[in-house]
């Protein structure tokens, strides 16, 4: 369909919550995910995942790079839910490509496993464990759906980094 521009911090759509997707085969959402896709595989090697909220579209509706598999292979989650969490936490580096331009950083805490129940673009109803950074990053999307970015679960909102810090920090020469 089209690559999209991905909104900025300021922009409504990024802290408001998305409805529900009633007609998934609709051409609506259809073109939604197609654009969802051209836009996420478009947006450079920091793209893991795009929300519909991404693009000024309030329907719950996300794509996700399969950084469990080789990373090449895209899901859609329709109306994702998270059904499981673990009790284990895990912290890692979260980035935004509505913040900066995917250009800032920071540490974020969430549980290291979660299980999603999604719809399928056919309607097909799903479920994906996720770990570790992937279980970040699927809960990071459904966390836009619900109009509320990474950086509230920064302790301090100053605490976001270029690429080229955290890579100075990760080997111990920064801060």
């Amino acid at each position: 369909m089209a690559i999209k521009k991905i909104v900025q911090l300021g922009f409504p759509t990024l802290t408001q919550k998305a409805q529900e997707v009633k007609d998934v085969t609709s051409n609506k959402v259809q073109n939604l995910i197609e654009d969802l896709l051209d836009t996420a595989k478009n947006a450079g090697p920091n793209s893991a995942g795009l929300a519909a909220n991404q693009i000024g579209e309030l329907l719950r509706v996300t794509v996700v790079n399969r950084l469990d598999r080789d990373g090449s292979d895209w899901e859609v989650l329709i109306n994702p839910k998270i059904i499981k969490k673990s009790k284990k936490i895990s912290t890692n580096w979260e980035g935004c490509l509505s913040i900066a331009n995917g250009g800032l950083y920071g540490l974020v805490s969430r549980p290291k496993s979660v299980v999603v129940e999604y719809l399928d673009p056919s309607g097909k109803t799903k479920k994906i464990k996720a770990n570790d950074y992937f279980s970040h990053l699927i809960q990071h999307e459904i966390d836009h759906l619900d109009g509320i970015l990474f950086t509230k679960y920064l302790d301090d909102p100053k605490n976001l980094y270029t690429a080229e810090e955290v890579d100075k920090m990760e080997q111990g020469l920064f801060l």
